[in-house]
């Protein structure tokens, strides 16, 4: 069986990775944790998972083949 080929990623985006850590819904977090009191900071969440992006990109360049 041959395997079904996969979208390529949305114009302007590297990977469907960059896609979902660009466009990822932050306002539905950020009003969950108002709600409990909580401070809430919607760029420093994506800036959260960009920073996680960056260091999963790292540990995949550094390991062999």
């Amino acid at each position: 069986m041959k395997p079904k080929e996969l979208p390529a990623a949305p114009e302007g985006y590297a990977s469907w990775l960059d896609f979902a850590v660009e466009t990822f819904d932050t306002r539905s977090l950020a009003l969950e944790l108002l709600f409990v009191g909580l401070d809430s900071d919607r760029d420093a969440m994506r800036e959260a998972a960009r920073a996680e992006l960056r260091r999963l990109r790292e540990i995949a360049a550094s390991r062999p083949d």
